[in-house]
C-alpha cells in the first residue's frame, strides 16, 4: 500500500513516501507540471469524449435525412448561428451556461463569448475555445444541435472552420495562378477541389449542388484531354463560373475578420469552389 504525504509546504516540496521506505521528492516545479497535465488530461477527455458523442449523433443525422434534407437542415443551423436569428438573441446567447458542473466546461463557454466579442472588435489576439482542433471536428462541434454546447461555442467553431477553409481556398487558387501559365491547362486545380469535396463533411457537401462531383470530373477530363494548341483561355475565363461568395449585409455577421482577407476574394474568379448555401463561407470582409 502506498502513502502519500507532503513535507516542507513552505517550500512547495512533495514527498511521496511507500511502505518500503523509498522516498522520492519533488520539486515544486515538477508538482506545478504534474498539476497542469492533470488539467490538461481533464481538457482532452472533455473535448475527445464529446467530439466521439457528436460523431454519433451525426452520423445517425446522415443516416435518416436525405441529401436535400440535410442541405435544409444544414441551411438553418448556420441561420441560428450566423443569421438574423442569431443577432435577435445575441443577449440571451451571450449569458448561455451548459448544462454541466464541469469547472473546465463552464470556462469554456465563457471564453468562447470573449472570443467572439473580441474578434468582433478587431482583437487579432483573441483565443480560439477550441484551439488545435481540425476542421471536420469543429463542423461537428457546430452542426451539433443536441450537443452539450452553447450557441457560442457552436459560432466559435464554426468561424474557425470557415477560416481553415479559406486558407485552402487561398492556397490552391494561388496554385491555379501557377498552373496555367507554364501548362495553357489546370487539370491539377480541379483535381484538388474534387478532392476536398470528396473530403467534407456530408452536412458540408450537401450545401453544393448535387452535380457538383460530376461537374468537376469532367472539367478534370477536359482539360487533362485538351491540347496546348487549341483555343487558349486566359486564367480569369477559365475560373468565370466559380460562384465564390457573396458579401454578408452586416459586418456582424461573418466569422472572418477583414485582417484574413484573401486572394480568392476577386469579382473575376467565381467558382467551382461555391457550395449551393453561399452561408458555407463568409466574404473575407466580415466579421465574427
Amino acid at each position: 500500500m502506498i502513502g502519500n504525504r507532503v513535507q516542507n509546504i513552505s517550500n512547495a516540496t512533495a514527498v511521496v513516501k511507500a511502505s518500503n521506505s523509498c522516498t522520492t521528492t519533488l520539486s515544486a516545479s515538477d508538482v506545478k507540471k504534474a498539476e497542469t497535465q492533470k488539467r490538461d488530461f481533464s481538457t482532452v477527455s472533455n473535448i475527445a469524449r464529446q467530439l466521439g458523442e457528436s460523431a454519433v449523433r451525426a452520423e445517425a443525422r446522415e443516416r435518416n435525412l436525405t441529401r436535400t434534407e440535410l442541405g435544409a437542415q444544414a441551411s438553418r443551423v448556420l441561420e441560428v448561428l450566423t443569421g438574423a436569428e442569431y443577432q435577435a438573441a445575441k443577449e440571451a446567447h451571450n449569458s448561455e451556461v451548459p448544462n454541466t458542473q464541469d469547472p473546465e466546461l463552464l470556462q469554456r463557454a465563457v471564453s468562447a463569448t470573449d472570443y467572439l466579442t473580441r474578434k468582433l472588435a478587431g482583437d487579432l489576439s483573441a483565443k480560439s475555445p477550441f484551439p488545435g482542433l481540425s476542421h471536420d471536428e469543429l463542423v461537428l462541434i457546430a452542426y451539433d444541435e443536441k450537443g452539450p454546447y452553447t450557441v457560442n461555442e457552436r459560432r466559435a467553431a464554426w468561424g474557425e472552420a470557415q477560416k481553415i477553409e479559406f486558407s485552402w481556398r487561398e492556397r490552391t487558387v494561388s496554385q491555379a495562378f501557377l498552373e496555367y501559365p507554364s501548362a495553357q491547362k489546370m487539370p491539377t486545380f480541379y483535381a484538388n477541389v474534387l478532392a476536398h469535396y470528396q473530403g467534407l463533411p456530408a452536412i458540408e457537401k450537401a450545401q453544393y449542388p448535387e452535380d457538383y462531383e460530376s461537374r468537376l470530373k469532367v472539367r478534370i477530363e477536359e482539360e487533362s484531354g485538351r491540347k496546348v494548341e487549341d483555343r487558349q483561355y486566359n486564367l480569369f475565363e477559365i475560373l468565370a463560373g466559380l460562384n465564390l461568395p457573396s458579401k454578408p449585409g452586416n459586418d456582424d455577421k461573418g466569422c472572418v475578420t477583414k485582417d484574413e482577407k484573401t486572394s480568392v476574394d476577386k469579382p473575376a474568379i467565381k467558382a467551382e469552389l461555391e457550395p449551393a448555401n453561399p452561408n458555407i463561407i463568409r466574404s473575407a470582409n466580415g466579421r465574427v
